[in-house]
């Protein structure tokens, strides 16, 4: 009991004592703020840019000027992919055909969509043969 009874009294002689307190006052600590690296936006196509979406969704709906590719209407997706597919031309037909007369949400004549896409096709591979045989 007596050594309780000296740390107590120890501890009210330095505590309520009328010395001055000698101790070193840290500076406030300053908050670390992280910033998280930006999100990695995941690439629109590895075939067509934004800016071609945004073309392309202009043409079928007749407007003068492009969509901003932030505001693009359509939802652009893969229907063929030759790795994945094959390349041979009656995988095209067979696929595309199917897939777009299966479509119901279409807001433009078929015949109008293959014209598009075939002089988009051209105008981006000029050295393509124009005779399908080949």
């Amino acid at each position: 009991m007596s050594s309780s009874y000296s740390l107590l009294s120890t501890f009210k002689r330095r505590t309520l004592s009328d010395r001055p307190v000698n101790s070193v006052i840290l500076p406030p600590r300053t908050t670390l703020i992280t910033e998280l690296p930006p999100c990695a936006k995941e690439p629109f196509s590895t075939i067509i840019s934004e800016e071609h979406a945004a073309e392309i969704s202009a043409w079928i709906d007749r407007k003068t000027s492009n969509y901003a590719t932030t505001n693009i209407p359509y939802d652009f997706q893969l229907i063929l992919l030759g790795t994945r597919d094959g390349f041979a031309p009656q995988t095209f037909w067979n696929i595309c055909n199917v897939s777009l007369l299966e479509r119901d949400d279409l807001q433009i004549e078929e015949i109008k969509v293959w014209d598009y896409v075939i002089k988009w096709g051209i105008a981006q591979n000029p050295d393509l043969p124009t005779d399908v045989e080949e």
